[in-house]
């Protein structure tokens, strides 16, 4: 099964937006969603804290940053599926 991390933190709208955009896609096949909060990490801040909300599919690696839309994120599942 294909998971997809979602970086975010508490208090984004823009992250609680991608957040319900990424609960209700229609894939051809299930997925994992796991959110990861950055505030937990002085890394994650570095790396994400200037692009959240930012989707990123395992295992391959490939990144959505803020603005997407559900057509991009399908797209991403999609490639990954591929991928496997």
């Amino acid at each position: 099964m294909i998971t997809l991390f979602l970086y975010t933190t508490e208090c984004c709208h823009l992250c609680e937006q991608a957040l319900d955009m990424l609960v209700n896609l229609k894939p051809t096949e299930p997925f994992a969603l796991e959110l990861i909060d950055i505030a937990e990490s002085d890394q994650l801040i570095d790396q994400y804290g200037e692009r959240i909300p930012v989707v990123q599919v395992a295992p391959d690696g490939h990144e959505l940053g803020w603005p997407f839309d559900a057509g991009q994120a399908l797209a991403l599942l999609e490639r990954a599926k591929e991928a496997l």
